[in-house]
């Protein structure tokens, strides 16, 4: 397994992320996914700190907003539609359809509580775990680790440092080699 990517990464972390204010660091959870999308998919190395100059030169960021579609097909992959739905099961078919035809998944994660967004993180496979439970393992651009999800309640815990948070996925967006 690759050393997943990191926003904080010392290399990048304090670069401006698109067109400011905030940082790779502080926002480029989408970028750092992208990154590792296509890392996987395409098997080319597609540093943050590339990507991001990239998307500056062909606009695909709004301030320190990335334009996902445009900065997907700017490492060479396909974003679909987002999919933002309350229920898991219509969550669960959209991850379920991006394994079945080869992509992966940008999963929106809900951390802080307030039922919003706050952040992304990559989903790599779905698979069984020890017990018998189906989980998402994915890549968290926040810890530059893997970690696991529940399948089923689109729920896990992690870490950042020494604070535990609760992630809940609220809205997915498959990838695709282009």
């Amino acid at each position: 397994m690759p050393a997943r990517y990191r926003q904080g990464d010392p290399r990048w972390g304090a670069e401006i992320l698109g067109y400011g204010p905030s940082t790779i660091a502080g926002s480029g959870c989408m970028l750092v996914c992208l990154c590792e999308a296509a890392r996987e998919l395409t098997g080319v190395e597609m540093l943050p700190p590339m990507l991001n100059r990239r998307g500056i030169a062909e606009s695909a960021f709004l301030h320190s907003s990335a334009l996902t579609a445009k900065l997907a097909t700017l490492a060479g992959l396909q974003a679909g539609d987002k999919v933002n739905a309350a229920e898991p099961s219509l969550l669960r078919g959209a991850i379920g359809e991006a394994f079945r035809t080869g992509g992966l998944v940008i999963l929106h994660v809900d951390h802080s509580g307030d039922a919003f967004g706050d952040h992304f993180v990559l989903a790599l496979r779905e698979e069984y775990d020890a017990s018998g439970f189906k989980r998402i393992t994915y890549a968290d651009p926040a810890t530059g680790r893997e970690a696991q999800l529940d399948a089923v309640s689109l729920e896990g815990v992690t870490t950042w440092g020494t604070r535990v948070k609760t992630y809940r996925v609220r809205g997915v967006r498959a990838v695709h080699k282009a």
